[in-house]
């Protein structure tokens, strides 16, 4: 249908000016047992969302407490988060960023199962126009007669763009008609390929008997009602791999720490990179490492060995040596802290070809004495060194080993 059209003109009415407020994203930011840290994806509100704007300023709602955060780029992604210093990160931090369609999360400390909500506000301007239809008795004589004849021509033009619009759809119609026939033809070849694809992955599988490879989570007679963490490996007898990307062995042994590993009998390595061995062992400590019998490696870093020592929950030392009887009575035979000084509950001894056969060197007898060995050539004398208040040195000759 041609409409009949006048000239027509153009007034400004004016702005208005909106502020808007969006929701990107909410959710939970959820840490697994065991783990320090975690990460994931949030539910995302805005669909047509691209991605957060470095520079930008947004509004988030962590654990009910609002904030104003610009975004920043670090590794390539742009991320709104509370690290001030992506060098030097927090122990308590909360990031989220935007990758393939989906809003993610990394979450630690504190912030562990924190809900968060992320907006952002905008001002939006918008102008406004109104068109009005020039009067005809506002036209110049022979314009009217002009718009008649301009209508006519529409009209004429109108019809034949209808009559090729009707061949279009014709010619349309018969390629969706193709495109059908192609569509069923493809779906019997795909289905002729499924079914190739399945006796294949049978002769794989038969193939792999001797040598299987596996991806992602694999589990071999672990602990009942347990859950796998992601890219981890259970295997042995009640085993739990509960933790990010780890590996547990042996007898009811559990590896619930990032990057964990425990091997042996109800040994666990519930701290970071840690990892426990032996009997009844427990590291506990980030990067830590207990092995031998019921000993706890519960500080950073540390290392413990021999059996039942007493727990440092201080992180002095950076490696201990237990020699305790039982859970109730935990001692140390040495120690070594991090800076550099040994510790020894018995007497420590230098020299010789062995420890017990008497040829000493030198033997440190608690804090009051030594034994030195004579100087002289060929000599096996011993004598015992003291030294009083006024510093004068003592040497008495002994005869015991």
């Amino acid at each position: 249908m041609v409409i009949k059209m006048l000239p027509a003109y153009k007034f400004y009415l004016g702005s208005t000016t909106d502020t808007v407020a969006t929701q990107i994203c909410h959710g939970a930011m959820s840490v697994k047992d065991g783990q320090t840290f975690g990460n994931g994806a949030l539910t995302l509100d805005y669909a047509s969302f691209a991605g957060f704007v470095e520079g930008e300023t947004y509004t988030v709602v962590v654990n009910g407490v609002s904030g104003e955060y610009v975004a920043k780029l670090f590794d390539g992604n742009v991320m709104v988060t509370n690290v001030v210093d992506f060098e030097n990160p927090p122990e308590d931090y909360w990031a989220a960023g935007f990758e393939e369609g989906m809003c993610i999360y990394s979450v630690a400390g504190s912030y562990a199962n924190a809900t968060i909500s992320i907006s952002q506000t905008k001002t939006v301007t918008t102008k406004k126009y109104q068109t009005k239809k020039l009067d005809k008795s506002l036209l110049p004589d022979g314009v009217e007669s002009g718009i008649e004849a301009a209508n006519t021509k529409a009209a004429t033009a109108l019809s034949a763009a209808q009559a090729a619009q009707d061949t279009a759809n014709t010619a349309i119609s018969s390629a969706n008609t193709a495109q059908f026939t192609a569509n069923t033809a493809k779906s019997t070849a795909d289905t002729a390929k499924s079914t190739a694809d399945t006796a294949k992955s049978t002769a794989d599988a038969a193939a792999q008997k001797e040598n299987p490879v596996f991806t992602g989570t694999f589990s071999q007679n672990r602990m009942p009602n347990t859950t796998v963490g992601e890219y981890s490996h259970a295997e042995g007898l009640y085993t739990t791999a509960s933790g990010y990307c780890s590996h547990t062995e042996g007898t009811e042994t559990t590896a619930s720490g990032y990057c964990s590993h425990t091997e042996g009998v109800d040994t666990t390595a519930s701290g970071e990179y840690s990892h426990a061995e032996g009997a009844d062992t427990t590291a506990s400590g980030s990067h830590s490492h207990a092995e031998g019998y019921n000993t706890i490696a519960a500080s950073s870093t540390q290392h413990v060995q021999g059996k039942f020592n007493i727990e440092d929950t201080d992180g002095k030392y950076a490696h201990i040596v237990g020699n305790g009887g039982n859970t109730a009575y935990r001692s140390n035979a040495h120690t070594l802290d991090w800076d550099g000084v040994p510790w020894y509950k018995g007497r420590p001894q230098f020299g010789g070809t062995a420890q017990d056969n008497g040829a000493q060197t030198v033997v440190g007898n608690g804090d009051k004495e030594i034994i030195l060995a004579s100087s002289t050539p060929g000599s096996t004398k011993k004598f015992r060194v003291t030294v009083d208040d006024a510093g004068t040195l003592k040497a008495t000759e002994v005869t015991d080993a």
